[in-house]
This record gives C-alpha cells, sequence and structure tokens, in this order.
C-alpha cells in the first residue's frame, strides 16, 4: 500500500477547529455544513481510536442543533424537488442507450469472466512507482493535490471498522466548510490495483472540491459537494483515465480488468436503477425520501405489461437511493463522453452546479444525442466483437 497516515491526531485538532468555528455560524447553511462535517469526522475518529474527542458543550448548544436541524431538511427538500422535477429528462437519457450498452457488458462478462479472477502480489514500492508515473503522465492534473496531501499526512489509513462501518466502502474523502480542508481515507485491500483505483477516484475528489473552490466561496464550495449530481464526475473520469493508462501500458492487465469491470457493473447499475425513475410517483419519491424499493418498481412495469422490455432486473438492488444512483450515474455518462471527447473536459469545468441544469449542460456540448453516441461508441471500444 502506498504509505497512508495512522496518526489521527489531525483529525481530532481539525474538529476542534469546527468547535471554534460554531460561533460564526450566523446562517442555516452555515450551520448544515458545519455540523454534517463535524459529525462525520467525530465518527471517522471514535472509529479509528476508540474514544470521543469533540466538546460535549457543543450539543447544548439550541440554535446550532435547532438550525441544523432544519437546515438540513430545507436542503434535503430542494434536492427532492431538482430529482424529482427532473426525473423524465433522466429517464429518458438513459433509455436511449442502456439496454445496448448493458447487452455489450453482459455478453464480455459472460464471455471472459473466468480470465480475471486473480489478485498479483504488488510491492508498495511499485504501486507507488504506477502512481508517480501514472501522475506524471495521464494524471497530471491530480498531482499536486497528490503531493501537498501527502506532504502534509492528510491520506489517512482507513480501519477495518470504519469500512465494515460503510458496508465495505474502501475510501472516503471529507471536505471541510471552515478553511476547505480536504481529509482522504484510503484502506488496505487484498487488491492492490485495487488499492490504487481508490486512491485515484478520491484524489479526483479532492482536484475537483479544490478547483471549485478557488472560484466560489467555502459557502457554495460546500453545497456543491454536499448536494451537487456532479460531485462523482471527476472522481469517476480521473478513475476511468487511470484504468485506460494501466491497460494501454499493459500494467497487470488481469488485475486491472477485473477492477474495470467491477466498475462498468457497478456504474451501469446505477444507471439500470435511473432507468424506470420516471414511471415511479412523485408520491411516492416524497414519501420514501428518494430511497426507492424494487418491488415498487416491479409493480409499476408489471402494470404497463413491459417489464422485459425496460429492464434485466438483476442489475438493480433491493433498495436503492435514486440520489446515490443520479450522481453516479452522471458521473459515469459525462466521464465517457469527456474520453469519447476530450475538448468537453474544460466546458465541464465551467458548468459545475449544486444543482442539475439541463439547460447548461446542453450548452456546454453535453446534448443527449453527443451522450447517447459517446456511451455506445465507448461501450463498443471497450466491449465490443473484437476484444
Amino acid at each position: 500500500m502506498i504509505k497512508l497516515n495512522d496518526d489521527y491526531k489531525i483529525i481530532a485538532d481539525k474538529i476542534k477547529e469546527l468547535e471554534e468555528h460554531f460561533i460564526n455560524c450566523k446562517t442555516p447553511a452555515d450551520c448544515a455544513n458545519y455540523v454534517r462535517t463535524y459529525q462525520v469526522l467525530i465518527m471517522i475518529y471514535a472509529s479509528h481510536c476508540y474514544t470521543f474527542p469533540h466538546n460535549k458543550k457543543c450539543k447544548k448548544n439550541v440554535y446550532l442543533r435547532n438550525t441544523h436541524a432544519i437546515a438540513s431538511h430545507i436542503i434535503d427538500k430542494k434536492r427532492m424537488n431538482d430529482l424529482i422535477s427532473n426525473k423524465g429528462l433522466h429517464s429518458d437519457l438513459i433509455a436511449n442507450f442502456y439496454l445496448d450498452c448493458f447487452t455489450l457488458f453482459k455478453d464480455y462478462v459472460n464471455n471472459n469472466w473466468d480470465r480475471y479472477y486473480k489478485n498479483a502480489k504488488i510491492s508498495a514500492k511499485e504501486q507507488e512507482e504506477i502512481l508517480d508515473d501514472f501522475l506524471l503522465t495521464d494524471g497530471k492534473d491530480l498531482q499536486e493535490v497528490y503531493l501537498k496531501h501527502r506532504k502534509e499526512n492528510k491520506l489517512f489509513l482507513m480501519s477495518e471498522e470504519f469500512c465494515d462501518l460503510l458496508n465495505g466502502t474502501t475510501g472516503v474523502t471529507v471536505w471541510t466548510p471552515d478553511d476547505g480542508t480536504n481529509l482522504v481515507l484510503l484502506a488496505e485491500q487484498d487488491n492492490k490495483i485495487g488499492e490504487l483505483v481508490t486512491a485515484i477516484h478520491e484524489l479526483g475528489h479532492v482536484y475537483d472540491f479544490t478547483t471549485y473552490a478557488n472560484s466560489h466561496t467555502l459557502r457554495d464550495t460546500a453545497a456543491y459537494s454536499n448536494n451537487s449530481p456532479y460531485c462523482e464526475v471527476a472522481s469517476i473520469y480521473h478513475q476511468y483515465k487511470f484504468y485506460e493508462y494501466l491497460l494501454k501500458n499493459n500494467i497487470y492487465p488481469n488485475d486491472t480488468m477485473k477492477n474495470f469491470l467491477s466498475s462498468v457493473n457497478s456504474n451501469l447499475t446505477y444507471l439500470g436503477e435511473i432507468f424506470p425513475l420516471k414511471l415511479i410517483s412523485d408520491e411516492y419519491l416524497r414519501k420514501k425520501k428518494l430511497t426507492i424499493e424494487k418491488q415498487e418498481i416491479n409493480r409499476v412495469l408489471n402494470d404497463l405489461n413491459e417489464k422485459e422490455e425496460l429492464i434485466d432486473y438483476d442489475i438493480v438492488k433491493d433498495t436503492f437511493d435514486a440520489y446515490d444512483s443520479i450522481r453516479y450515474g452522471y458521473g459515469f455518462m459525462l466521464t465517457m463522453t469527456m474520453l469519447e471527447n476530450p475538448d468537453l473536459y474544460d466546458n465541464f469545468q465551467r458548468i459545475r452546479e449544486p444543482l442539475f441544469d439541463k439547460e447548461k449542460l446542453d450548452n456546454a456540448g453535453f446534448t443527449d444525442k453527443v451522450i447517447n453516441k459517446s456511451m455506445v461508441k465507448r461501450m463498443n471500444k471497450y466491449f465490443g466483437e473484437t476484444k
């Protein structure tokens, strides 16, 4: 594993800094941003050090506690309304290419999966060499944030307990609203290429939040990092650039393909969850707070008698969060579009927003037609008959 910090004093210090900044929380949005980050950092520290570092007096701050609760409710409601009002646009976009892409992927996996099952033994030194070369060549955007965070010891080792707490998540990035600091946690894995992929993904978040903050206020950056349907685009984009770098240079191709197929499968799952979204009633989405049960999709589609034509149900989880599906779904779609059309990369950097804006996407070149064409072309490159 690349060198990671297993001393969590920096996190404890950050918790104390946030406590000192609570006095500056003059708006509901500030309360929501600070308390959310504060609670996450306390959970992280407690999971790694088995003690709670926070000042108990903060719990007695009635203004902070009540305003945070109200503001969080308003933010969640705004995010929900944004998703519901655009659910038809999301579903219609994906309907144009999803079945073609999923069929290509499924056929490839059925014929090739047995080739990719071993984890190669890769030393920490070799991992560093692979990462350094990527950052010097295809991943130059990430080099500065990686070197900065490594120097400042803000790349932390994630404990097994914390991984389990997050249902197997192997990487987390926390952006803090008081000064824009990013703290990254990475888990140790038997899958050494997977460790590097996770590191690139999280560094993509750091780059995204850092560059966004360069032209926005801390408050606006907090809104973007917490709520935007685009907040997974940069991380997924750099993740797939890393896959392409590994494959192009024939670096542990079997391990790379195993991880690559796992990522594509996960991203296609998110797209599959968005596919029938417009058929789910607004009332249901509001009542369930965007958590959708597979049986509800079954019920709606069975009523239409179009189940087999619309979706392969094996790819949809029993229960899923529609907001997560949108974030990771758009992360994947826009990534494939930018990889196929590199000139669009700079366009996307200029239109990042806390909420979905169809007109801005279209004007920046991310029209339905371009996304559809890019998705099919990219999936054919990866999984077409010549593979």
